[in-house]
């Protein structure tokens, strides 16, 4: 008799196999993540997760046509960085090239903090008037503010958009 065919060598083999399943599904449903703990990140998080470069710009008049004021732009300063930190920081840096050698690599720098609900940033640069700029979009990818200026009774709109290098 071959222990193949053995009853009680069946029954135990079956048991075995039984007792790995098991083990394996255990095993496998213990691992996995769990999507309550894989929480959103925070604006904070995606603000600061890593440094970003503008990637358009538009700008109007009270509120007439938007211009494309990204297109006009010199190639100098279409690699600048602009890095939130997390600890309320931020500068604006000429990234890999001048537009005059005699720039300083860091041309702007100072504190932010978000503000109404995590919809708006406001920027303190060093020895500057604060900006105050409505978050459009902020994710994984994209980063887009609009600031809104009133002067002499008149709107001006400026429209900035920012991905990650």
């Amino acid at each position: 008799m071959s222990i193949f065919s053995n009853p009680y060598t069946m029954k135990l083999k079956q048991c075995l196999l039984l007792v790995f399943l098991a083990v394996g599904l255990c095993t496998n449903v213990a691992c996995k993540k769990d999507s309550k703990s894989d929480a959103a990140k925070t604006k904070t998080q995606l603000l600061t997760q890593k440094e970003w470069v503008q990637i358009a710009g538009r700008s109007n008049t009270d509120n007439g046509v938007w211009t494309d004021d990204w297109a006009t732009a010199q190639a100098c300063d279409k690699d600048d960085r602009v890095v939130f930190s997390s600890n309320g920081t931020y500068n604006f840096n000429e990234g890999s090239s001048k537009c005059s050698a005699s720039d300083p690599q860091i041309y702007s720098q100072g504190t932010w903090i978000l503000t109404t609900n995590d919809t708006k940033i406001s920027i303190f640069p060093a020895g500057k008037s604060q900006s105050d700029m409505g978050i459009l979009q902020l994710d994984e990818s994209t980063l887009k503010f609009l600031q809104v200026t009133v002067a002499s009774g008149r709107t001006y709109n400026a429209e900035s958009t920012f991905s990650h290098p």
